[in-house]
Formats: C-alpha cells, sequence, structure tokens
C-alpha cells in the first residue's frame, strides 16, 4: 500500500514557493502581509514564512490579474511626460 500524496501537506519556505510558482519573493512577502495568501510563521511575527504547496492556488481569486492595470499615484517623472 502507498501512503497519500503529502505534498499538498508539505510546508515550502518562501524561496522554494517562488521558484515553484515563479512569483518574486517580494510579492509573496507583500500578498502574505496584505493577507492575500495563506502562510504559517511558526517562530512568531519575525520567524520566517512557510506556505502550503496549494497556497497560490488557494489564493488565486484574490490576486489582481494585472499588477499594472492600477493607476499609478504620485508625480510622474519628467521622462515619463
Amino acid at each position: 500500500m502507498s501512503e497519500p500524496s503529502s505534498e499538498s501537506t508539505r510546508l515550502f519556505s518562501i524561496q522554494e514557493l517562488s521558484a515553484r510558482s515563479g512569483v518574486p519573493i517580494v510579492t509573496l512577502r507583500r500578498w502574505a502581509k496584505a493577507g492575500r495568501i495563506p502562510f504559517f510563521q511558526p517562530s512568531g511575527k519575525n520567524g520566517r514564512l512557510l506556505f502550503s504547496a496549494d497556497a497560490i492556488q488557494a489564493s488565486i481569486h484574490s490576486i489582481p490579474t494585472s499588477v499594472r492595470s492600477a493607476p499609478r499615484v504620485g508625480r510622474r517623472p519628467k521622462w515619463e511626460s
């Protein structure tokens, strides 16, 4: 008999999840802080972030389809005018 796959219960570091999903580490941190992606922090507030294997899929509906579609805030640089 084989055991059920533990891939869905395995926890990944932010670096591992970034490599698996193609999402930059900075973006994963921002999404975790905003509550857009589920994470686990076993060491407390300043500890490392751990994510389940399906963290990206679980939060796909709360992630905007285009990050650049949001209007920019503030003045534009002269070189863009």
